[in-house]
């Protein structure tokens, strides 16, 4: 299924019963133990890039059957914001075109610490790869996962790119039995989604980068 309709068949997330803190101790000693190896080097990976070790929550999809791990990360990459990133999306294959892909995905985000729900938004992105198969690749786009957690009153839909070429996410991790690449959740307006759709997203995306826009800020204005 290809980005979906709006709301359609959208999951949405819960928090976990189980959290895991890695502001303290050693990561080998803070996961439960059925997480996987593949799983603590991801998170590892995650760590490097927030700059610190972040609170890991596994949330739920609203029938509580499916779950995925997030990582959370406050005052990264500065004060007053926190960044996001799954940690075990990867144990999930990737479909394109109907067919599996050969590299498996984690999704990362940041936005204003306030905006608590994003971490939902993050998590309902995933289980649409996960039990619908949505496509997810540079250039795909989710329709409605910010707006059905009410978090901003102009950014609704997310595009996902590849992460900044500065951050330690923007390298793909290769682990014995599979290639990890990361996405990055970019928050996109109505006008926005509909340029893309007509243009293409790297027309939007080439007028994020003249303007130089804040990419973070949920209550910024379309640029177009």
């Amino acid at each position: 299924m290809r980005n979906g309709q709006p709301y359609g068949g959208l999951e949405r997330a819960t928090s976990s019963y189980r959290s895991s803190d890695l502001s303290g101790p050693r990561l080998d000693s803070i996961f439960m133990p059925d997480v996987s190896e593949a799983n603590k080097i991801v998170a590892r990976r995650v760590a490097e890039a927030f700059g610190r070790r972040p609170k890991i929550t596994t949330m739920w999809d609203a029938d509580n059957r499916s779950s995925v791990d997030v990582a959370a990360a406050v005052d990264s990459p500065e004060k007053g914001l926190t960044s996001y990133s799954t940690v075990n999306l990867s144990d999930w294959p990737l479909y394109v075109d109907g067919r599996i892909h050969e590299t498996r995905i984690e999704m990362m985000g940041t936005a204003p610490s306030e905006k608590e729900l994003f971490e939902n938004a993050v998590s309902t992105a995933a289980f649409c790869v996960i039990k619908q198969k949505w496509e997810c690749y540079p250039g795909a786009i989710f329709p409605d996962i910010l707006a059905m957690y009410h978090l901003s009153k102009t950014m609704k839909h997310v595009l996902f790119t590849e992460p900044f070429p500065d951050s330690p996410l923007d390298k793909a991790l290769q682990l014995p039995d599979r290639l990890v690449s990361w996405l990055m959740m970019v928050p996109i307006a109505d006008s926005e989604y509909e340029l893309a759709k007509a243009r293409g997203w790297e027309a939007l995306g080439q007028i994020f980068e003249d303007r130089d826009i804040d990419v973070w800020d949920l209550e910024r204005q379309p640029v177009v």
